[in-house]
C-alpha cells in the first residue's frame, strides 16, 4: 500500500512525518501537564508560580497541535470515529483514542482556570490531568515499543525514553517561551529550570546506561 503525501516525499506505509510530529507534541504536552500540575501547588510569588505562565503557554500550544497532527496522520480525518465504533482493548492505539480527548479537554480547562485565577479547581483539574498524562505517556511509548520489526523500538526502555526526553523538550520550550512573556527571562525562575533540566538529563543518562548495560549482558529488556 502506498500513501501519497502532498508535503513530503512518498514512502511505504510506516511512521510518516505527521506521526512523528504527533509523538513530539504529545510528549511535550503530557510532560508539561505533569509539571504544571505540580507547579499549581506553589505559593504566589514562588519560583513555581513564576514558571506557571511559560508552562501554561507550552501546554496550550502542544495540547492543540498534537491532535491536529494525529488527525493529519490519518490522511482521512473523518476516519477517527472508527476508533470509537470498533474498540479493540488489545490495541494501544485504540486505548489512546479514549485517553487523548479527555486529556486535551482537561489541559485546555487547566489553562482557562489558570487565566481566571481559580486556584482550587485548578489544582483538582491538574491532578486529573496528571493522571491522564501518565496514561498518554504509557500508551504512546507502548504503541511504538510493540513494533517488533524495529529492534531499537522493541524495548521496554522506549516508553521511559519518550517520557524523559519529552520532559527535557518541555523545559527547553518553557525557556524559549519565557523570552517573549512579560518580564522576559528576568522574570523566569532560572535556578528552578536549571535544577529541573539537570534532573531530566540525569534520567535520560540513566535510561541510556540501563540500555547499554543490558545490551552488553545480552539481555533484552
Amino acid at each position: 500500500m502506498q500513501i501519497v503525501e502532498l508535503l513530503t516525499p512518498e514512502y511505504e506505509a510506516a511512521w510518516l512525518p505527521w506521526a512523528v510530529q504527533y509523538f513530539f507534541f504529545i510528549g511535550i504536552a503530557a510532560t508539561t501537564a505533569l509539571t504544571a500540575a505540580v507547579l499549581a501547588f506553589g505559593k504566589p510569588g514562588s519560583p513555581s508560580a513564576r514558571l506557571m505562565p511559560a508552562a501554561v503557554v507550552v501546554l496550550l500550544v502542544t495540547a492543540i497541535a498534537a491532535p491536529v497532527s494525529l488527525l493529519a496522520d490519518l490522511h482521512q480525518p473523518g476516519r477517527f470515529w472508527h476508533f470509537y465504533a470498533h474498540f479493540t482493548p488489545w490495541s494501544w492505539m485504540s486505548i489512546g483514542a479514549y485517553l487523548l480527548p479527555p486529556f486535551v479537554m482537561l489541559a485546555l480547562g487547566f489553562c482557562l482556570l489558570w487565566w481566571l485565577r481559580w486556584e482550587r479547581p485548578l489544582r483538582l483539574v491538574g491532578l486529573a490531568m496528571a493522571l491522564l498524562a501518565v496514561g498518554i505517556l504509557v500508551y504512546t511509548g507502548a504503541e511504538v515499543m510493540v513494533v517488533r520489526a524495529r529492534p531499537l523500538w522493541n524495548t521496554l526502555l522506549l516508553p521511559w525514553n519518550f517520557a524523559v526526553t519529552g520532559w527535557l523538550a518541555t523545559l527547553g520550550a518553557m525557556l524559549l517561551v519565557g523570552r517573549w512573556l512579560p518580564g522576559g527571562l528576568a522574570a523566569m525562575p532560572l535556578e528552578l529550570l536549571r535544577r529541573l533540566g539537570l534532573s531530566a538529563l540525569a534520567l535520560v543518562v540513566l535510561g541510556a546506561l540501563v540500555w547499554v548495560v543490558t545490551g552488553s549482558l545480552g539481555l533484552d529488556p
